[in-house]
This record gives C-alpha cells, sequence and structure tokens, in this order.
C-alpha cells in the first residue's frame, strides 16, 4: 500500500514498471500522476457516449486543475465516439486518426483510454500507430477490462472476417482501476467481469479462491450498495471491510496477469494459462453473443473444462461442486440449462457439431490438436500452458452438457406474445392517440381493436387535467378504462420521451419508469422500453417483468444513425434486455430503406423478433416490408401517432398491388 496526497493505493509491476495502480476515488490522483509521470503536450481523452455522461467531465475538470496545480502548459482534449463492438473498426481508427492530425497532436501526444474493452483496444491501437507509436493510459471503467482486457497490451479492431484479427502489442504507461467507477455498473456487468477474478483464482491460488467463495456478499455489497461520497475508501482507514476484501481480490487477479504478461508477453505458453474456460466458453460465446455476456460464457466453459480434467482422471469431482457453487453464489451461469441464459437467448441451442467447429478457431491450437487449459486441483493447472486434448473427449463432456429439450421448450413457451410474434400472428398493432379515454365511444375502440392485433396505449400522448405529466392514478384509470372497451387485445404500453418522437419530458426519466412499472402490474401483454434510458432502471424493470414482453426500442427522428454503420450498437444493446427489439429510423431517401433490409437481413439468424420501419413518407416502403408488429394507424383516429404511419388496409392494398 502507497500512500499519496489522494488517498492510499497499490502498485501492481509489469514488465519491470509499477505502471498498475489500484485504489478508490482515484480521479484526482490520476490527473496528478499523469501531469507529472507521464509528459505531454496533448493529453486526449477518448470515451464512447455511455461512458462520457458518467465520468468524461470529472476527468477533464481534474486534468485541467492538475495542469495549473503543476504549471504544464499541455492541452487537454476529449473525443466521444459512438459505444458497441462495431465502433472497434477501421473507420473508426481512421477517424480519430484524421481528428488527431487535425488538432496538430505530435509524437509527444499521450491518449487516454476512458471505457470498457472496446475503448481500451481501440485507443490502444491508434496509440500503437500514430505516428509509428505514441503513449497511452488505460483507465479502465468496468471490472472485466481492469481484469482482463487492460492489461498485457493486447489491441486490436475488429474486422468482417473476425473480432481482433488486426492489432499490435502496445503497452500503456499506466493502467488506473479506479474501483469506485464499478459502483456505475449495472449489477450484470459486474457479475460478469468476476468470471474473470474467478477465473484467475482457479489456475493460481486456492487461497484466492477461498476469499472469493467466503466473501460474496462483502464484495458485491462493495459495489452494488457503493457509497456516493469521494472519501470512503480512498484511505485504509476509511475503507469498509467489503471494499478491502473487493480491493485485495482485483489487486491478486491484476497481479497473476501482471506477471503471466511480464514472463510470457507475446503469448507463447505460460500466458495461454489465462484462457482457462475460454476454449469452451469462446465456442459458446460465438453461438449466443451479443444475448449472452462474454463472463457468462467463459462461466460454463470453466465448468465443462474442469468436467473435462475429471474425465481425463486429473481433476476431483469435490473441485468442481466448489467452481460450481463459487461462480453460482455471484449469479454466474454454469449450465446452458440456466433459465436466465435460456431466456436471454430465447433457447438458441448450442450444437455439438457446431461447437467444436468453432473451437478448431483457436489460437492455442497446435494444427488440427485442440490445446485446452486443465485443472489438476483449484489453482493448480495441470500443466503450465494449455494441454493437447482429442476431440473424442471433448465431445463426450459437450454432448453430457447439452440442455434437455424441455430446457428449450420451456424458455421458448414462456412468453407465449414472443413465441405468437415469432409465428408471425401478430401482424401489426395500432398506435392510438387518444388523449382522453372517457371520450372514446366504446364502439370506436372496438372497431380499431376489430381490425389488429395489438393496440398500443400511448401514455405520453394522454392529458391529464390536473397534472403536466400524466400522474399514476389518471393513467391507471385511462388503462381500465381502454382494457374494458377492447376486451382481450393485447395492449403494449409505452411512454414514448420528447427525443424519442414521442411528448414524454426527457428530465422525468424516474416518473417515466414508475409508469412502466404501472404497465407491468396491470398485465399488459407488451411494454415498451427506450434503450436511451438509464442501464440500471432498464435492468430493475426487467427484472420485474413478469408475464409481460418488453420491447427494447430506440428511435431515431431526425435520420441521425445510419441503418449500414450505426444501428447494429442499438440492436446490440436491445438484444440484451428486449424480447422483442425495435428499431425506428427516419427516411430520407430510397435508399435508407434498402439498408434497412440490408441490415434486417444480417440479423435474420437471431431468434428474437424484430420491428424495424422507417418513419417519414419516404419510410413507407420499410413499413410495407417489416414483417413484425409493424405500427399502424386508423382512420378512426385523431391524429397519426408517427409520421408516416399508415392504417393496416392500406398496407395490405400496397402489398397486394406490389406482389408482397
Amino acid at each position: 500500500m502507497v500512500q499519496s496526497l489522494h488517498g492510499d493505493i497499490v502498485k501492481v509491476p509489469i514488465l519491470g514498471n509499477e505502471s498498475i495502480i489500484l485504489g478508490f476515488h482515484l480521479i484526482s490522483f490520476i490527473a496528478a500522476d499523469l501531469v507529472q509521470n507521464v509528459k505531454a503536450s496533448t493529453y486526449v481523452v477518448i470515451t464512447d457516449s455511455n461512458i462520457a455522461s458518467l465520468h468524461l467531465s470529472p476527468v477533464v475538470s481534474a486534468m485541467k486543475a492538475a495542469m495549473e496545480t503543476q504549471g504544464s502548459t499541455s492541452r487537454i482534449m476529449s473525443r466521444v465516439i459512438k459505444p458497441g463492438e462495431l465502433s472497434k473498426s477501421r473507420v473508426t481508427k481512421a477517424a480519430l486518426e484524421d481528428w488527431l492530425l487535425s488538432e496538430v497532436c505530435t509524437r509527444d501526444t499521450c491518449l487516454i483510454a476512458l471505457g470498457g474493452g472496446v475503448i481500451g483496444d481501440l485507443v490502444g491501437f491508434v496509440a500503437a500507430t500514430f505516428m509509428r507509436g505514441i503513449p497511452f493510459v488505460q483507465v479502465p471503467t468496468t471490472l472485466l477490462a481492469m481484469v482482463d482486457s487492460s492489461i498485457g497490451g493486447k489491441t486490436a479492431i475488429d474486422t468482417p472476417h473476425g473480432k481482433n484479427l488486426i492489432g499490435a502489442f502496445w503497452q500503456p504507461k499506466r493502467i488506473y482501476m479506479n474501483l469506485s467507477f464499478l459502483s456505475s455498473l449495472p449489477k450484470r456487468e459486474f457479475v460478469n467481469g468476476m468470471a474473470e477474478v474467478i477465473k484467475t483464482a482457479c489456475i493460481w491460488s486456492l487461497n484466492d479462491f477461498i476469499k472469493l467463495e467466503e466473501g460474496v456478499e462483502k464484495i458485491q455489497d462493495a459495489v452494488l450498495k457503493g457509497v456516493e461520497d469521494n472519501v470512503t475508501g480512498s484511505t485504509v482507514e476509511t475503507r469498509t471491510e467489503g471494499q478491502c476484501l473487493l480491493l485485495d481480490v482485483i489487486v491478486s487477479s491484476a497481479r497473476v496477469k501482471a506477471h503471466v504478461v511480464t514472463v510470457d508477453e507475446r503469448e507463447t505458453g505460460l500466458r495461454g494459462l489465462l484462457n482457462y474456460g475460454h476454449s469452451i466458453g469462446h465456442a459458446i460465446e460465438a453461438i449466443l453473443a451479443p444475448e449472452v455476456l462474454h463472463g457468462e460464457c467463459v462461466a460454463i466453459g470453466m465448468i465443462q473444462e474442469a468436467e473435462l480434467s475429471y474425465s481425463l482422471g486429473h481433476l476431483g469431482s469435490a473441485s468442481i461442486e466448489r467452481i460450481s457453487r463459487c461462480l453460482s453464489s455471484y449469479g454466474l451461469p454454469i449450465s446452458l440449462e440456466d433459465e436466465r441464459l435460456l431466456c436471454r437467448s430465447n433457447g438458441k441451442p448450442c450444437p455439438v457439431n457446431n461447437l467444436m467447429d468453432n473451437m478448431r478457431i483457436d489460437k492455442k491450437n497446435s494444427g488440427s490438436t485442440k490445446k485446452i487449459v486443465l485443472l489438476s486441483a483449484i489453482g493448480k493447472t495441470l500443466e503450465q500452458k494449455a494441454s493437447a486434448v482429442n476431440d473424442e473427449a471433448i465431445e463426450a463432456v459437450l454432448k453430457a452438457h447439452q440442455p434437455k429439450i424441455s430446457s428449450l421448450k420451456r424458455a421458448k413457451i414462456d412468453s407465449p406474445s414472443v413465441q405468437e410474434v415469432h409465428n408471425k400472428s401478430f401482424r401489426s398493432f395500432v398506435s392510438l392517440s387518444f388523449q382522453d379515454y372517457n371520450m372514446v365511444p366504446t364502439e370506436t375502440l372496438q372497431a380499431i381493436a376489430k381490425d389488429t392485433s395489438a393496440v398500443e396505449f400511448r401514455v405520453d400522448l394522454l392529458r391529464d387535467p390536473d397534472n403536466a405529466v400524466p400522474s399514476a392514478e389518471f393513467v391507471q384509470e385511462q388503462l381500465t378504462i381502454l382494457r374494458n372497451k377492447i376486451g382481450t387485445t393485447p395492449i403494449v404500453f409505452t411512454v414514448r420521451t420528447q427525443s424519442q418522437a414521442g411528448t414524454f419530458p426527457d428530465e422525468c426519466q424516474d416518473k417515466m419508469f414508475e409508469l412502466l412499472q404501472l404497465g407491468i402490474q396491470s398485465g399488459c401483454e407488451f411494454v415498451d422500453v427506450d434503450m436511451t434510458a438509464s442501464v440500471k432502471d432498464i435492468e430493475a424493470l426487467v427484472s420485474a417483468k413478469g408475464s409481460s414482453t418488453i420491447i427494447a426500442s430506440f428511435h431515431d427522428p431526425v435520420g441521425q444513425y445510419s441503418w449500414s454503420s450505426d444501428m447494429m450498437q442499438f440492436y446490440e444493446k436491445a438484444s440484451l434486455y428486449g424480447d422483442v427489439v425495435k428499431l425506428i429510423g427516419t427516411a430520407k431517401c430510397m435508399q435508407d430503406n434498402i439498408e434497412l433490409e440490408v441490415f434486417r437481413e444480417q440479423v435474420k439468424g437471431n431468434r428474437k423478433p424484430l420491428i424495424a420501419v422507417n418513419m417519414g413518407d419516404k419510410g413507407k416502403l420499410s413499413r410495407l416490408l417489416n414483417p413484425f408488429l409493424t405500427p399502424t394507424t386508423h382512420i378512426l383516429l385523431p391524429f397519426v401517432a408517427a409520421p408516416g404511419q399508415m392504417t393496416d388496409q392500406q398496407i395490405e392494398q400496397w402489398r397486394k398491388e406490389l406482389c408482397l
């Protein structure tokens, strides 16, 4: 433990330098250390729009303060890119490089990668190649990035041929692990990173594994019930027991990876041990991503690779039980039959032959021989490298872990409305635009309901006479009136915000989620959830969805995003949380409709139903081609709820005329 003016920190050596620094509330320390010890004419913080809203301003402010205190004349700049794996591309890399050149950044520029693994990989590769190499530092904001991708100097971008295929080894000058950042993570993202922490203990240290076994509640509380002040945890004296334990296990995990990287920087042998759980885990991830996260797939891979070690006579069954209990206690899946995994993937199967094919593409392999990290005990591997294993032994374990048919069936029929949508029985829904259902004749609503598969109850279009924003009581009353008048016709409960082409105030997020919860509690068959909202709020709502089907939606009312290059990031996020994915663009020309259909074809293999249309008159063709739950209007409505909406009758007529 090292004391500084900004609190107590831990330094971990890697490749001969104490460049990994851990602690709580480190933003001021990071700024001061950078300005003093990583000299640069320009510091450039690169992050994504999700992280920027949480951490960019404090980091930039701290850098300015440190420069002023130390009398530095350096510049501080920032660049925000779009979130998601799609940003790890040649296009984004080139755009960043062109921007750096336009800002007259020279070889003494230092890049600051503020974010998760995507940001770290991308910014590191830019640093490796810009002007033949410039310094950069890692400031990981996720647990997965802290204990995995930020350490080791691997940088890369993706190509259409696969992930991380173009890159370089380029070591960061510093890796700052500010554990206070973890409190901003959704629980699932924190748990996702814990898989790598547990993995490291499994291959390296029984003592660390015992700490993880016995400290579940304290470790989780240190993150999920994190304190709001900027003091608690900054020094040893102010740390809670949970914070001490959290820091301990993360330091241990980082120390192991740092040691392995120091001994085997270019991954020729020992570094392969860090891939325990990844041979089978990556094969599963190739099928189930993005709905199932990396750590979740690795957790299942750890169990199956432990079973493989057992079947080959190297590991006792008691060790497998302990690893299983430890993973489960943190909320990680340990089987392809896990209910959460089946729900998130909609029961998507992982056939043995597909898994074996995926495992053939593994850098650890030697020719056609697969190499897998085998355990001889908890905290000890069979060899100091991945071991050669024959296909028959691997296939036997994979077959033993295939889900039973009943599990797959259960996952697919738990949400009957999703299944009906998938079977095309839900062709469209009418977006109602009434402001007060007391004033709407019963026969009007019944006539509308008769002509469609479902109706959309637009809460944001209601006009509460007593409140600027509809109260829960008023919404409940209006919903009850609608339900009584339309009988069993399914209802899509929607609160559309102003930025998402609705009228509900963007600043009233808490109120919006209160009303969405009301929609679930009232038994609405579908609940539309805006994917631009807080991830924590989305996760809390989805976890309490009951029998409602979640439509995860994103709207682009001004045509800012392209179907060919931008929409995939919103699709990936929506796929994580929704039973149905809804993406709405805006067509400015016919090409926008063509690009939408290309996009629809690209994601066709995903079992989650997709609603994808373009708004506006030029987007009407997309409404004819959308096969699931097309938003429509009706001649009995007071106004059209969205630009370009057509009636079911118009769509049917146009489809017939165009022979669609």
